[in-house]
């Protein structure tokens, strides 16, 4: 097996083509609703608002979720660090996508 993975390294040698990120991206794969969920729904809200790990439901009600984020009235157990607002912030401007 392990002669089989040495085989197909060295046979992929040079084939392998990284492209670096740009800043913009960067931007764009961050704000999906995915990381929107992932980071923000699940470990802060799903819990007791089970509705928001449902994109049509946060698309629906997305500007009273980020002015109640914002002003720290939600979580109640703790404040979103900044850069979780600041996701939510830019993701709602970027047009909320999915």
């Amino acid at each position: 097996m392990l002669l089989f993975l040495c085989g197909f390294l060295i046979s992929c040698e040079g084939s392998l083509e990284f492209k670096e990120l740009t800043p913009q991206d960067k931007l764009e794969t961050s704000l999906t609703w995915e990381s929107v969920r992932t980071r923000i729904m699940v470990p802060y809200c799903v819990h007791c608002h089970r509705q928001m790990g449902n994109y049509s439901v946060l698309f629906k009600i997305q500007n009273e979720a980020l002015q109640t984020v914002e002003s720290n009235d939600m979580p109640l157990d703790t404040s979103l660090p900044p850069e979780l607002k600041a996701l939510l912030r830019d993701w709602i401007k970027a047009g909320a996508p999915e």
